[in-house]
């Protein structure tokens, strides 16, 4: 949906014009020489600021818009190169002026700065093009005229499993029920059931509802899906018809003014205890207004609510712990998988000998995720129930052609719900290899370095850094598997699916570029990343470089003995670094021309089981790094140990050794 797009490129679009309006500030020469051009680029871009606050609050699911926006985050990207450019020349100038006016002239000669100029002009010239390209094309592509969409037909439907004897959910069931019925609390308490998206929630509460055991236990009761878009006033008017049925017939009918007062004193007067079963909550304000016509009668009333966020528990009820639902273990998923393909009940003894090894490795796909199971138990309906046929699925399944849309569809809906600040935290996480064991401190530092975390706000920005990852663990899109001794996050994982999620959303919005051992890091120069993420895949071509890329991670070069599988790449040539990490290389092997003078950019260096130089932070300057991760690694040198002395780094704010 739009407002998942339109802060993506209006927050690149205030971006770049903040470093705009900074770098106008100055007065050297780096600047007068194309003062004019990186006016009328402001002036360009604010047309586009303008357009997109226009069309900010209207929805489509046009794929043309969508591209079009990704063309304004594309052209926002490498304004903020030119700038950076800009910015290493002015610091180069500033740093040489101290060895004197002789030094200085001689240098700025050997710079070759007009060449400079004239390429900074050509690339200025370029931009100022195709961005007043993309502003005439708002006309052609009926952008200021889109019109939001209704949403009573999403496509995307129920989040959860509809099946109503969902494998796992016996235990959960009696638990839940106990605690409804637990006589022994009085005041109305309000239970959250949560969980990410298709893990059952709505299940489990249909459940619950219909359940035999609480037959008489409740005077009334009432069940009422909220989802995303609700209307206050119509719930008040369902649930007080559901409690009430006469209501409905009433003449002249109760005004939505009445509403919140006839609902209460209905509850009043009659005395009744009541169940309200509130399915897919997701605004974190809704129990606030709907409390008041819900009284507290010490009638020990329940109300159930069904979220995927924590907070929104939380806001409900602080006294009662929220119901975390769990995935699916091995045997369980086996035992749903094979119930929806077999569409009857399959007993352990009697699952098939010769499907079971392709049956353990498809349910491992899903990572016990009930509605992936139930969506791949569908598929399953339709093949022979042979081993070729279900081993043929495992190997060519997509998780994004129609088979797969159903699941693809719920666990977006996870992602689509974040601000845009954790959607970037998330989309993060696709930089990762699969099944990597992720550092909650490292990732968050990165995150701390890219400039995601939320500049307003109580704490530190670690402490903010730290909240970003710690929302993403409560709205389970992320899976803590370590805990520190102050259980902070030591370690954390993502779902496979919710991994698959990212790296599509990390593509389509041009976040993250991953290479991977299928793919040909050698086009690396090609694409020109934004961000790039090299995993177990070694160049074999000599220079290679991207002069566009902010972050660069790379994984599990060589797996073995530290070896220098990034010996081809020139680290000259990734000029506006803010990440770089690096993992089990021999960095003694690289040439002097591999290394720049200084990376001015880099905010986060991470050297990881890596044989590095005594002295490169005397070869190397890092004037902006902020955190430095050389765990695991050894230094050339053991006797002089890692050379400090008179390094001075300003900014730096972590050491991990």
């Amino acid at each position: 949906m739009a407002e998942a797009v339109y802060p993506a490129a209006r927050k690149a679009v205030i971006s770049v014009l903040e470093k705009l309006a900074a770098v106008l500030l100055e007065t050297v020469r780096e600047v007068q020489a194309v003062r004019g051009q990186i006016e009328q680029v402001e002036k360009e871009l604010r047309l586009i600021q303008a357009l997109l606050r226009d069309v900010d609050s209207k929805c489509t699911r046009n794929n043309v818009v969508t591209e079009w926006l990704n063309q304004v985050r594309e052209i926002a990207n490498r304004i903020t190169t030119v700038i950076d450019t800009i910015q290493d020349n002015i610091e180069e100038n500033r740093a040489e002026s101290s060895d004197g006016f002789v030094t200085t002239i001689t240098k700025a000669v050997k710079r070759k700065y007009k060449a400079y100029k004239l390429s900074l002009h050509d690339k200025l010239e370029k931009i100022i093009e195709e961005l007043d390209r993309l502003y005439q094309r708002r006309t052609d592509l009926r952008i200021e005229d889109l019109g939001a969409i209704d949403d009573v037909d999403d496509p995307e439907g129920s989040d959860d499993v509809d099946d109503p004897e969902v494998v796992g959910l016996e235990d959960d069931q009696a638990k839940v029920i106990e605690q409804l019925l637990d006589r022994s609390i009085s005041r109305r308490t309000v239970l959250s059931i949560v969980g990410t998206g298709g893990l059952g929630k709505t299940t489990l509460a249909q459940k619950v509802y219909n359940s035999d055991k609480l037959e008489g236990q409740f005077d009334c009761r009432a069940w009422q899906s909220i989802s995303q878009t609700y209307n206050l006033n119509e719930l008040l008017r369902e649930i007080l018809y559901k409690v009430k049925p006469q209501m409905k017939n009433k003449n002249p009918p109760v005004t939505d003014r009445d509403l919140p007062v006839k609902l209460k004193k209905y509850f009043l007067i009659s005395g009744k205890r009541y169940l309200i079963i509130l399915d897919d909550v997701w605004d974190i304000n809704l129990w606030g207004q709907l409390k008041m016509a819900l009284p507290e009668m010490y009638k020990a009333s329940r109300v159930i609510i069904t979220t995927r966020s924590i907070d929104v528990a939380k806001a409900a009820d602080c006294n009662t712990k929220p119901y975390k639902l769990r995935y699916l273990s091995q045997d369980e998923s086996l035992a749903l998988l094979f119930r929806i393909a077999f569409q009857q009940h399959v007993q352990l003894e009697n699952y098939p000998a010769h499907l079971l090894d392709v049956a353990n490795r498809l349910t491992k796909r899903c990572g016990g995720l009930p509605l992936a199971l139930i969506v791949l138990g569908g598929i399953l309906t339709r093949r022979e129930r042979t081993y070729p046929d279900w081993n043929t699925l495992y190997e060519t399944i997509d998780w994004h052609d129609t088979d797969g849309k159903q699941c693809s569809q719920v666990l977006a809906r996870s992602y689509e719900d974040l601000p845009q600040y954790l959607k970037d935290c998330f989309l993060y996480f696709s930089a990762f290899p699969e099944d990597y064991e992720i550092s909650g401190v490292h990732v968050t530092r990165m995150w701390m370095a890219e400039g995601f975390v939320p500049k307003d706000g109580a704490g530190t920005i670690e402490y903010r850094a730290e909240k970003c990852l710690e929302e993403l663990v409560q709205r389970c899109l992320i899976q803590v598997t370590k805990k520190s001794w102050n259980s902070y996050c030591k370690y954390c994982s993502i779902h496979d699916l919710l991994r698959d999620l990212a790296i599509r959303k990390a593509k389509d919005e041009n976040f993250f570029t991953v290479f991977s051992k299928e793919d040909d890091v050698n086009n690396i120069a090609a694409s020109n990343p934004r961000r790039a993420a090299l995993q177990f895949c070694t160049p074999t071509e000599d220079d290679i470089y991207s002069e566009n890329t902010h972050s660069l991670l790379c994984f599990g070069f060589g797996r073995g003995p530290k070896n220098s599988g990034f010996g081809l790449l020139n680290y000259s040539g990734f000029g506006v670094l803010q990440v770089l990490t690096l993992e089990r290389v021999k960095m003694t092997t690289f040439t002097r021309r591999q290394w720049p003078k200084g990376l001015i950019h880099l905010r986060y260096l991470g050297l990881r089981d890596c044989y590095i130089p005594h002295d490169i932070f005397k070869k190397v300057s890092f004037p902006n790094l902020e955190t430095i991760d050389l765990n695991g690694s050894e230094v050339d040198n053991k006797e002089k140990g890692l050379y400090l002395c008179d390094v001075v780094i300003p900014t730096l704010r972590h050491i991990y050794a």
